[in-house]
């Protein structure tokens, strides 16, 4: 196991498929690869998790008229997880994923793909073998069900960045899982278990070691543009959550999850450690179901399928998130 800390040149051009439950976290991510000139948006894919996923289509669709991006596709695709008919959401971010503020801005919803997600992610990468980085935001429900239809779709993409699981066995949604895995534990199971292209997972537990402050985030959100506020707005139920759980004032954490995953593939250069790990996702555990389990110290003896993320450029976080907004 080597640990790395240099940092890597950025790409010239990143052709780039987002998976997503969109959530707040997650607008602030894709409006983070929207404002990067090196990024190359060729899709993004619906999948319920922190709403159902007619509203993860909605919102999608409301960010990119923000942005004024709604050529770019967007696909809807699993309403539930792979095993469980129950459909669960976090209401965290509201009951439709953005705050329940849904006359902020009214979205083109003839604008969605009558075409699968799922068939749309063979599609694309097939399209473009070697050359696409996707970035899961959400439950890896869509992007299971692609590798089992293709199985040879994990050697086709170019990379692979994961925003989910956790390294420390303490859970955000369950007793020792975090949200995007709990959410479908055998649909995380599936894909750390195909991978073969490099795979980078930004777990929660890292998230929450580089929060940024609710002064930052107002000062960034104040500047008066369309898309900050079209970003406050939808952001006042998640900032109220985090004034309830770690206390009102200018240094209570603000938290935005997806937005570190994205940054880690959009600027390499943000990431500064790193180790690759085998890593898999506990299924019979009574108390562990959806728990990320690392080997550590590789008593399991299997090859190193991902490269976990441990220490993040602040500066570089807070530049990026900045520009996204301008």
């Amino acid at each position: 196991m080597r640990k790395h800390t240099t940092r890597l040149a950025m790409p010239d051009k990143i052709r780039m498929l987002i998976d997503c439950d969109a959530g707040v976290d997650d607008a602030e991510a894709v409006a983070v690869a929207l404002s990067n000139q090196h990024v190359e948006v060729l899709g993004i894919t619906c999948v319920n998790g922190t709403t159902e996923v007619k509203n993860v289509c909605r919102n999608v669709l409301r960010l990119l008229k923000v942005y004024d991006r709604e050529q770019i596709p967007v696909f809807e695709g699993c309403a539930t997880p792979l095993l469980n008919t129950k459909v669960l959401t976090d209401e965290i971010h509201g009951k439709d994923g953005f705050g329940d503020v849904p006359d902020l801005v009214d979205p083109n919803m003839s604008l969605l793909k009558s075409e699968h997600a799922v068939n749309a992610i063979v599609r694309i990468v097939n399209e473009y073998q070697g050359e696409i980085s996707m970035v899961t935001l959400g439950p890896l429900t869509n992007v299971a069900m692609a590798m089992r239809m293709d199985p040879d779709l994990p050697k086709k993409l170019k990379d692979l960045t994961i925003m989910g699981g956790n390294s420390n066995a303490k859970g955000n949604f369950t007793v020792s899982g975090e949200f995007n895995f709990a959410m479908d534990p055998e649909a995380a199971h599936i894909v750390l278990n195909s991978i073969e292209s490099p795979a980078t997972i930004v777990t929660s537990d890292v998230c929450e070691e580089h929060p940024l402050t609710q002064s930052w985030f107002g000062k960034r959100l104040a500047i008066g543009s369309e898309k900050a506020n079209f970003l406050k707005a939808i952001s006042k139920k998640l900032e109220s959550f985090f004034y309830k759980i770690y206390g009102k004032g200018p240094d209570c954490p603000y938290l935005s999850w997806d937005s570190l995953a994205m940054i880690a593939r959009v600027r390499s250069d943000a990431v500064l450690e790193s180790e690759r790990f085998y890593a898999n996702v506990e299924l019979d555990g009574k108390l562990t179901r959806a728990q990320m389990i690392i080997d550590w110290r590789g008593s399991l003896g299997k090859q190193a399928n991902v490269n976990i993320v441990k220490k993040l450029d602040m500066n570089i976080i807070q530049e990026t998130m900045l520009n996204s907004v301008m």
